[in-house]
């Protein structure tokens, strides 16, 4: 992809919108993965069973919405320079 003179400054087409890439479905389940990662960690306890079991569920439905963002971000064609950007990171934060 090639940049577009536009305004004095050469901008990539597909980050023209950045709000709107802040607000699409796929991004925002991302970013909702990023802000389970401190209720995992804060539930993390090996001397509780009930405090492990809610942070094991919390990781669950982060690791579901994994699967979710993507299979949005192509079924509604909102693949997103953000996005591409967000979800290894996410993905990241969730396994370290």
């Amino acid at each position: 992809m090639s940049p577009v003179k536009a305004k004095e400054c050469y901008c990539y087409p597909s980050m023209a919108n950045i709000g709107s890439q802040l607000t699409n479905l796929p991004n925002l389940v991302t970013m909702g993965r990023v802000l389970f990662v401190p209720g995992v960690l804060y539930f993390m306890d090996n001397y509780s069973p009930v405090r492990s079991l809610i942070a094991a569920l919390l990781y669950l439905v982060a690791s579901a919405g994994d699967g979710i963002d993507g299979y949005l971000a192509r079924s509604r064609g909102q693949v997103s320079v953000l996005g591409k950007f967000l979800d290894p990171v996410a993905d990241k934060l969730m396994v370290t």
